[in-house]
């Protein structure tokens, strides 16, 4: 899934990134240092803010990933690491914490802590 959601992010199309990856409800969490989002929207629109065309989204890579499974079915997951955006020879990174579930087959960001 991070896969996917890396290459829809440097393809430039968030809508994508967020479908390959987010669970799509009003109960998404989105936790950064400026605050908390919630809901499916508000985090794409946030993104769209921040991130207006594919120049401004630059290269992502995620690295030093690292999974941990928080059931005994392997239906929840925390994934943590970091990630990097390289623009222009500029770049910013970070770490991130998600709690990945399972949803109708498919793994999906539930709460994300992006700082």
């Amino acid at each position: 899934m991070l896969h996917s959601q890396t290459e829809s992010w440097n393809a430039g199309s968030l809508d994508s990134f967020m479908s390959k990856g987010y669970w799509k409800s009003d109960s998404l969490q989105f936790i950064t240092p400026k605050g908390i989002k919630l809901g499916y929207e508000k985090v794409l629109n946030g993104y769209k803010k921040s991130y207006p065309n594919k120049a401004a989204m630059g290269h992502l890579e995620f690295n030093d990933i690292k999974v941990l499974s928080l059931d005994d079915k392997k239906s929840i997951y925390q994934v943590f690491g970091h990630w990097d955006v390289r623009k222009d020879e500029k770049s910013t990174g970070g770490f991130f914490s998600l709690i990945i579930k399972n949803i109708n087959g498919e793994p999906k960001i539930v709460i994300d802590h992006t700082y």
